[in-house]
């Protein structure tokens, strides 16, 4: 029985599904297969209507066309600063967003950090300013949860299985599973080598799935 193809949402838990016993696409063990073929077609939709609600235009490279704006920006050049924030304003806050689940928290904290910005440009050296950006994000989205547990509100299955997940696994799922940011880039961003990166990554997906076959049991 054929429970799911190399796309979308549900690709991203494969190696996982090496747990409950699934080799090259196919059940080993039917006693799987009904929950994990409604937990895989949960997942795919739910990640693929994020990514098509939230459309990611940001680029990964650090083009040298970036690299002569944040130059420019360093020294006070506003309309320069102004081209990097509107290159990377809507994955920050999307960011922000799956993290906190809160549009208006989401939004005060993606514009705190624009704001505080400029006059923190010089701690971006031997990274782009995405990186860093996200790097505030993330960090400003911590103290706010640790201030402002999460309001009591409907969720889907994976909604509360990401709120279940310990924050430094919840960036780490969220910035490659939602916004397909490399193993490198986010260890930059968390700052954590790019293994401690995987491990991280691997324990959050497993824990989202062991939390999507409890609900669906």
């Amino acid at each position: 029985m054929k429970i799911f193809t190399r796309h979308g949402g549900a690709a991203i838990f494969e190696r996982s599904l090496y747990v409950l016993g699934i080799r090259n696409e196919y059940v080993l063990y039917p006693m799987y297969s009904v929950v994990l073929c409604v937990t895989m077609r949960t997942m795919n939709v739910f990640f693929s209507s994020l990514r098509g609600a939230l459309p990611s235009n940001a680029p990964r490279s650090f083009c040298g066309i970036e690299a002569k704006w944040l130059r420019a920006a360093r020294r006070g050049d506003m309309r320069a600063f102004n081209q990097l924030v509107a290159r990377h304003q809507e994955r920050a806050y999307r960011v922000a967003f799956h993290l906190v689940q809160d549009a208006a928290a989401a939004a005060n904290i993606t514009q705190t950090a624009i704001a505080h910005a400029p006059n923190a440009l010089y701690e971006v050296e031997d990274e782009t300013f995405q990186v860093w950006l996200l790097r505030q994000i993330t960090q400003r989205c911590a103290a706010f949860l640790q201030l402002c547990p999460p309001i009591a509100a409907p969720r889907t299955q994976i909604q509360r299985g990401m709120e279940l997940l310990p924050f430094p696994e919840r960036v780490t799922v969220v910035l490659a599973d939602l916004e397909n940011l490399t193993t490198a880039e986010i260890a930059r961003i968390t700052r954590v080598d790019a293994t401690a990166a995987r491990q991280r990554l691997h324990r959050a997906r497993c824990a989202l799935r062991d939390s999507l076959l409890n609900e669906a049991a």
